[in-house]
């Protein structure tokens, strides 16, 4: 999977899909726009919208918004978190007191960017990677300072530099 594209859907729809209850918009130039979430009003569902991601990279054919939808174009995604969650910026939601965000690195190379970091206070940190979208999902549990995301912040941005330094995308 090279396509920058295809890796940013990946991020998105492994977050929309583990957050409860979250909505994904996608948009296109043209103004068409497709809701992805569990209300019944969206245009399809958090587990159809990965399920096209996963066989769209599996594949490398159409995009998954091209096999859903018919709409072709790379289109930006908006997430609103779930009932209860807490968009804190950067890519990062507070959900049921921890702090989560989303990353294309493996967990050994995530405990790899988190032991470089010198970020400010102390956590727990526990990964699960959807080996079907290639994402790993980062939970920040606080230690001390529970309101605070400056931890969760610095530790994305310690995982999206490795990111980078790998890829060079």
């Amino acid at each position: 999977m090279t396509s920058p594209t295809l890796r940013r859907l990946c991020l998105a729809a492994t977050v929309t899909h583990f957050l409860p209850g979250a909505h994904a918009v996608l948009r296109w130039p043209d103004g068409s726009q497709r809701d992805v979430g569990p209300h019944p009003c969206c245009d399809t569902s958090a587990c159809t919208w990965r399920d096209a991601v996963i066989q769209s990279a599996a594949t490398a054919s159409l995009l998954p918004h091209e096999l859903l939808f018919g709409l072709a174009g790379a289109p930006t995604v908006d997430i609103t978190a779930g009932c209860g969650q807490t968009d804190l910026g950067g890519g990062v939601y507070r959900c049921d007191g921890v702090d989560v965000f989303a990353t294309m690195l493996t967990a050994p190379q995530v405990h790899e960017a988190v032991d470089t970091c010198e970020a400010p206070g102390h956590a727990r940190i526990g990964v699960r990677r959807d080996e079907l979208t290639g994402v790993t999902i980062v939970a920040v549990g606080h230690v001390g300072a529970p309101d605070d995301a400056r931890l969760a912040w610095a530790l994305s941005m310690a995982c999206a530099v490795r990111e980078v330094s790998l890829t060079g995308a």
